[in-house]
């Protein structure tokens, strides 16, 4: 029991520190992130990965050409971020810049559901304290720009808006509680198609804690029916749109396909995954991914699954081991982070309005651990960060609590509702200063993807500068040409004489070569020397590095 001095007033320490939390913590979060995304989106960077996909299939939609890249009516790349950059660039004039625009104003705006969440399960210090882990992670500012993707933000936003909504509910919320939360999953589902898993995690949680609780009524029922109507509000026109091209009726189009290309990244076989993807069709004028026939060639997962289910066992074995190596790291969740959160969750007791909010913590982690089905890349599993960081934010609030008594015990002196914390405050600038100071090694760490590579930008704004604006370069990674401003032709898993009819259907200009991809298309391998060729000749090419990067341009037929 907290002693207090004689001739002092009595007063919850609990209500004063959560009056002072309520004065600061949550500004304090939202300008510490908004700061540090500004910081990080200042820098040059390479758009690469996804990102240029996204980026063309917006512009094509906002300039009246479809929902589609090459003529391909895509069904592989959800529209919801597509559709944010096109608006935004509306604005900006430039689709990249939207980009990090949308960066910085979600990765800096998701501190406001992940504070509400903290403070619903908590008290609004832990929920303080969450907000400022939310917006200074390093897998939440510097890793996600060389990620490839950018969809990260906008997507862990709308998550922990849905996770905010549903713990409202739970908590005997209204009706429109239930169809936001809906909406918000919704409206995720068409930035990244994996958020379907928080639909059902989610609805099975507003379908069982009423029922055991006994709160069932009409109304529950009428606002579960809200909860469904709003997310298929937002998926139903997409859905649709899929059925028309595909034939079927499918929450992702590519579930078989991406698991049959899992099971070759999780074995090595990089060879194997190019060509599942990157092969030509029968036609042998477009490859797979980005040809009809694609439609027709989803994997069946379970057909697969009962084929070989030991494989399956060996497969989720791995991407277990995987994952567990590389969650407590710089690049996802810091493992002096993992005792704080120990600390949050078992320190005390949990009464029975806590034990609904860490329920749904716990149901949090569920979709994105789906993905161990599949691959395990660390953007998959970053919405495991937001119950982590949660949790660890109750543990420093915990943490704030033994620091202060302590020190005034340790002067002598009563604790006071309104004396200046000075071990509190110290204790902030020390966790921010820690997350801050991680910046810089986590980037270094996110950047070691081989196929992150500063000199694809570097190769298309050659091309810019030294090609024809009507130009179609074909290349592996579509970031050479984004970066150049012309059309990208992907360029085929086959052998040479394949790839030069491919080349020729597809009226490409110049083929450009990354030395790292010779290693799972062996049959080109001769091309890294820059042979002499009848049909093309090497143009420009950049040796430094750990592979080099060749320029070809296709001979006219009159040479």
């Amino acid at each position: 029991m907290n002693a207090i001095m004689p001739g002092t007033t009595a007063m919850p320490f609990a209500m004063s520190r959560s009056r002072q939390a309520s004065a600061w913590g949550l500004w304090v979060a939202l300008v510490s992130s908004g700061l540090l995304h500004t910081i990080v989106a200042l820098r040059d960077r390479l758009v690469w990965g996804d990102e240029p996909i996204y980026l063309w299939l917006g512009q094509n939609w906002i300039h009246g050409r479809g929902f589609q890249i090459f003529g391909f009516n895509d069904v592989h790349h959800s529209p919801g971020y597509p559709f944010l950059t096109a608006v935004v660039s509306l604005l900006t004039g430039d689709a990249a810049v939207a980009s990090t625009l949308l960066y910085v104003v979600f990765g800096t705006l998701l501190v406001v559901p992940v504070y509400g969440l903290a403070r619903e399960v908590y008290n609004r210090r832990a929920a303080a304290w969450a907000a400022l882990i939310a917006g200074l992670l390093p897998a939440f500012t510097v890793a996600i720009p060389v990620w490839g993707s950018m969809t990260e933000p906008p997507y862990l936003f709308l998550v922990a808006g849905a996770l905010y909504l549903t713990l409202r509910a739970l908590q005997g919320g209204r009706g429109w509680n239930y169809g936001l939360a809906g909406l918000a999953l919704g409206l995720a589902y068409l930035i990244r198609p994996e958020a379907v898993w928080y639909v059902v995690v989610l609805g099975l949680l507003l379908v069982a804690v009423p029922w055991i609780t006994r709160r069932r009524s009409w109304g529950w029922l009428g606002s579960l029916a809200l909860y469904g109507i709003g997310f298929l509000i937002s998926f139903a026109p997409y859905a649709y749109y899929t059925y028309l091209h595909t034939g079927a009726w499918l929450v992702s189009e590519k579930v078989g396909v991406t698991f049959a290309h899992a099971l070759f990244l999780a074995k090595n076989d990089g060879v194997g995954a190019d060509r599942l993807l990157w092969g030509l069709d029968s036609t042998g004028t477009r490859v797979l991914f980005y040809s009809d026939e694609s439609y027709n060639m989803q994997v069946g997962m379970m057909q697969m699954i009962q084929e070989d289910p030991r494989g399956l066992l060996k497969h989720l074995y791995r991407n277990v081991r995987t994952l567990s190596e590389k969650l407590f790291t710089l690049q996802l969740f810091p493992a002096f982070l993992v005792p704080l959160a120990v600390l949050g969750l078992f320190r005390a007791p949990w009464d029975r309005v806590r034990l609904r909010g860490e329920i749904l913590l716990f149901a949090a982690l569920l979709p994105p651990l789906s993905f161990l089905v599949f691959f395990v890349l660390e953007r998959y599993y970053i919405p495991l960060l937001i119950p982590l960081g949660i949790w660890a934010g109750k543990g420093l609030d915990d943490l704030g609590d033994w620091l202060e008594e302590t020190w005034y015990h340790a002067r002598g002196r009563a604790l006071s509702a309104h004396a200046d914390s000075i071990a509190r405050g110290s204790l902030v600038a020390l966790a921010a200063l820690a997350l801050v100071a991680l910046q810089p090694r986590a980037l270094v760490e996110a950047s070691r993807v081989r196929s992150f590579r500063p000199e694809h930008k570097t190769i298309g704004l050659w091309l810019r500068d030294h090609t024809p604006p009507e130009a179609r370069v074909m290349a592996r990674y579509p970031a050479i040409a984004y970066h150049a401003n012309r059309q990208w032709v992907p360029s085929p898993h086959a052998g040479y004489d394949q790839a030069i009819r491919y080349m020729q259907a597809q009226k490409a200009d110049y083929w450009v070569i990354d030395g790292w991809e010779l290693d799972w298309r062996p049959e080109l391998a001769f091309l890294a020397d820059g042979p002499a060729l009848a049909d093309m000749e090497l143009v420009y090419y950049i040796k430094d590095g750990p592979a080099p990067l060749l320029v070809y341009r296709a001979r006219p037929p009159c040479d």
